[in-house]
């Protein structure tokens, strides 16, 4: 298998991890669980795994080569992805999951707003990508958000933001660190900020084993092994082809919500979400681009 077939699988296996996590959360709810609880048991299980499999991947971790710096700063953005999550599970507990999901996709335009502001030039493509976005997300979230429930709207589009902002930082700060250590040491973190919270509210358990099923898998299929062929795809076809690959997440997270969660959505929301997946497509081809003529120029 050549290594770009191989690394289109992996990203491919990385969408269909990330899409499957709606329905991990939303049957953790069923089981009794809080938003707390529903995280905590996501990053000890996660984090146990992910040590568990320290010997299959100790040498692309490379964690002897990480300064301090680079230690603080995956140590931040664990600790900054605790919220992201926090988000993401509070707003599953209010919206369908294909409501969410297309709503979430509106992040790589907010991190092209967010870099204009932060002095990035963007080409008229970015914006009109951008503008798509904006209308689809419109159209997407017009028909299942009501007004007179704020948190049913501050909670995805809040995920989206930060999202969106953990990606620039992640982007700026973490370009030399080995993919998998950053992927090994801010899950570990992530655990770490939420134990303390044990002592204070305690930790609920699933109210079947079914719900110990479901944690497991949130832990596995949507955390662990996401984290870890992302990095391997973007290792083989590089980052850009890997996001663009990844744009089916949604895709597969509304089937599974049709399919197994019997989610139905309107029309016009299909049509705000084929203009979401658009707009992302079109967004990554254009920064792809943008990126390889500043590296030819340089």
């Amino acid at each position: 298998m050549n290594r770009t077939l191989s690394g289109t699988l992996f990203s491919l296996a990385s969408a269909a991890g990330y899409a499957s996590l709606a329905l991990w959360v939303k049957w953790s709810y069923h089981e009794g669980l809080e938003a707390l609880d529903i995280l905590t048991w996501r990053y000890i299980f996660g984090s146990i795994l992910v040590w568990s499999l320290w010997p299959l991947i100790r040498d692309s971790a490379a964690l002897n080569t990480l300064n301090r710096r680079q230690v603080l700063t995956l140590i931040g953005l664990g600790a900054l992805f605790v919220w992201i999550s926090l988000m993401a599970v509070m707003a599953l507990n209010r919206i369908p999951a294909t409501t969410y999901t297309l709503i979430l996709y509106t992040y790589p335009a907010l991190v092209a707003i967010f870099s204009f502001f932060l002095g990035e030039r963007l080409p008229l493509g970015a914006w009109f990508s951008v503008g798509l976005a904006l209308v689809g997300c419109a159209l997407t979230a017009g028909g299942q958000l009501d007004v007179n429930k704020p948190m049913d709207i501050f909670f995805p589009f809040a995920n989206a933001a930060f999202y969106a902002v953990y990606l620039i930082i992640a982007g700026r700060y973490t370009r030399k660190i080995p993919g998998t250590a950053s992927g090994i040491i801010s899950l570990t973190s992530s655990a770490f900020v939420l134990l303390p919270l044990i002592t204070v509210r305690g930790l609920q358990t699933p109210n079947s084993l079914n719900g110990w099923v479901v944690l497991v898998c949130l832990a596995t299929i949507s955390t662990v092994l996401p984290i870890l062929t992302m990095f391997a795809g973007i290792a083989r076809i590089g980052a850009s082809n890997a996001a663009i690959v990844s744009t089916i997440e949604p895709l597969i997270t509304i089937t599974l919500a049709a399919l197994i969660l019997r989610e139905k959505a309107s029309t016009m929301q299909y049509l705000g979400g084929v203009l979401i997946l658009i707009s992302v497509v079109l967004l990554q081809v254009i920064m792809r681009k943008q990126t390889t003529s500043q590296s030819a120029g340089a």
